[in-house]
């Protein structure tokens, strides 16, 4: 996949994943295509109903998710921002909206937006696999 210029990417790792039924993936369905799998460098933790992911130094470290291509980036982000809480809240929120390196599947990077857990990790329960569909069907 060629990542195109101009283009606004997001990455989903948690409740907006296709398989984590979340009511929610209904707007990137509609406002966002689908390109691929892919992975960004960094620790995901169980945060009770939803994950956190942060960033980490360790090529080891993987968080899976999946890359949408937004239509209307500015339309959707303002959603997302309400549901992740970055929006209305007073800083610190316990999300933050940044852009990030991802890499798909076949090796192609792209800067996409993804919703960073602001907050510290110290006790939190780590998803040593970084993928949270998979973390919830073990469960």
């Amino acid at each position: 996949m060629q990542a195109k210029q101009g283009r606004s990417y997001l990455f989903v790792y948690g409740t907006l994943r296709r398989d984590a039924g979340h009511p929610l993936h209904a707007v990137l369905a509609a406002h966002a295509t689908f390109v691929g799998c892919g992975t960004f460098q960094g620790k995901l933790y169980d945060l009770g109903p939803y994950p956190g992911a942060v960033p980490s130094e360790d090529a080891a470290d993987a968080v899976v998710g999946e890359v949408y291509e937004l239509h209307d980036p500015e339309q959707v982000l303002v959603i997302l921002d309400r549901y992740e809480g970055c929006a209305d809240d007073p800083p610190p929120t316990e999300f933050r909206r940044e852009k990030a390196r991802i890499t798909l599947r076949d090796g192609t990077q792209v800067e996409a937006w993804i919703y960073l857990y602001n907050w510290s990790t110290a006790g939190l329960p780590r998803i040593p696999s970084g993928d949270y569909v998979q973390h919830m069907r073990a469960k």
